[in-house]
């Protein structure tokens, strides 16, 4: 299965929403199946952005009972969360043709500190 930065940030952001004072044990986001959603949140929990149980059932993907956002989940957010940045960070990536998870978050900064740097008027 091919790996979604959308859904990424889409599951983050629905976790980020959530009351977590019980488990969330099934997370629905509109467009994809739950066998992708289980294996996003599973490299997500490789990746240090959440924490959370996987549960085998049988072959296949394992059914994934998220527990809460990293540090490096809740900063992988705040990054991606403007959609103006994200849409540019995508572009960059597409020029490129695809980049790793670290190479994605340090695009993201950079959008961002740029971003910034315009809102403070600070010349480049």
């Amino acid at each position: 299965m091919k790996r979604d930065m959308d859904l990424v940030r889409k599951i983050l952001q629905a976790f980020e929403g959530e009351d977590h004072s019980s488990r969330m044990m099934y997370l629905h986001i509109n467009g994809y199946k739950e066998e992708e959603i289980n294996y996003h949140m599973l490299i997500m929990i490789d990746a240090g952005l959440l924490v959370g149980i996987p549960f085998p059932l049988g072959e296949g993907i394992p059914h994934v009972v998220p527990e809460r956002m990293t540090w490096q989940g809740h900063d992988f957010l705040d990054a991606a969360r403007d959609d103006t940045r994200w849409d540019k960070a995508k572009g960059i990536m597409a020029k490129i043709g695809g980049v790793t998870f670290e190479i994605m978050k340090q695009i993201l900064t950079q959008v961002m500190a740029d971003q910034m740097k315009q809102i403070m008027g600070i010349q480049s």
